[in-house]
């Protein structure tokens, strides 16, 4: 298991840039991880990477960076909320907590720790870290998720990964863009 948590801790490929009207969010990707799924329509946009050894039906954690324009201004803890909503009606063992609320850059931010110690689908234990971000233009969530228990290696690793997820617009003084 710790090997996993190096390679999530290890250098990241270039930060993946997910951009609704002058919002950018800049999302680390671990690495040796690979976008094995991406969608995009009218509700927003989807991406969803793996470990370049995994596939989309066999894979033991996952990063879904997810942006949904309709939400612009949406409460984060709200959209939590209803997605701990979703899960619980899913797995009837479902457990959750809060991990923070609060304000980065100007903008609100939420994080949950979620999961399913039985998975209706899979059997097994699976797990979420969620950040959800309220921006101007979009509501944006980044999760790492993994099948397994939830131990204290995987939290941190995902929990400093999500540090690192930033909302930021050049046309606001209070949410600059790092320099690249």
């Amino acid at each position: 298991m710790r090997c996993v948590i190096l390679g999530l801790l290890a250098l990241v490929l270039p930060t993946l840039a997910v951009a609704q009207g002058g919002e950018q969010l800049l999302v680390p990707v671990p690495q040796g991880y690979v976008l094995a799924h991406s969608a995009a329509g009218p509700d927003g946009a989807l991406q969803e990477y793996i470990p370049s050894a995994e596939t989309l039906g066999a894979w033991s954690q996952m990063m879904t960076v997810r942006d949904f324009p309709a939400l612009a201004g949406a409460d984060p803890a709200a959209f939590h909320g209803n997605l701990i909503q979703s899960l619980t009606a899913a797995c009837p063992t479902a457990q959750y907590a809060e991990v923070t609320a609060t304000v980065e850059r100007g903008a609100p931010v939420h994080i949950v720790l979620a999961g399913c110690p039985v998975s209706p689908v899979t059997g097994g234990e699976e797990w979420f870290l969620s950040k959800a971000i309220g921006g101007q233009t979009a509501l944006y969530n980044v999760q790492g998720a993994w099948r397994g228990p939830a131990t204290r290696e995987l939290v941190e690793g995902w929990t400093i990964l999500l540090r690192d997820v930033v909302l930021c617009d050049p046309a606001r003084a209070e949410m600059p863009c790092p320099a690249p």
